[in-house]
């Protein structure tokens, strides 16, 4: 098996290096990556962590609620609502 790199245009991916394959010949291929997170991808990322390793559902709560307080008053912060 070998890795090469390649670059997705025109709706199909293009090799950046040589590839020794004969016409018609089968490949698989496996994408690493993505498009770029989006600022809502950011947000939810933001929030899963935030929440990360709390297993009180009271305290979940908290935070969610401090959460939400900080975004309705114009804060930035979930980092400091997880330590609720």
């Amino acid at each position: 098996m070998r890795t090469v790199r390649v670059r997705f245009a025109n709706g199909a991916p293009e090799p950046l290096e040589r590839l020794d394959l004969h016409e018609g010949q089968e490949v698989v291929l496996s994408a690493d990556g993505g498009p770029p997170m989006d600022r809502a991808g950011r947000g939810m990322r933001a929030v899963v962590d935030a929440w990360k390793g709390i297993r009180d559902p009271e305290k979940l709560k908290l935070v969610i609620y401090a959460a939400q307080h900080c975004s309705r008053a114009g804060f930035g912060g979930l980092e400091s609502a997880s330590t609720a």
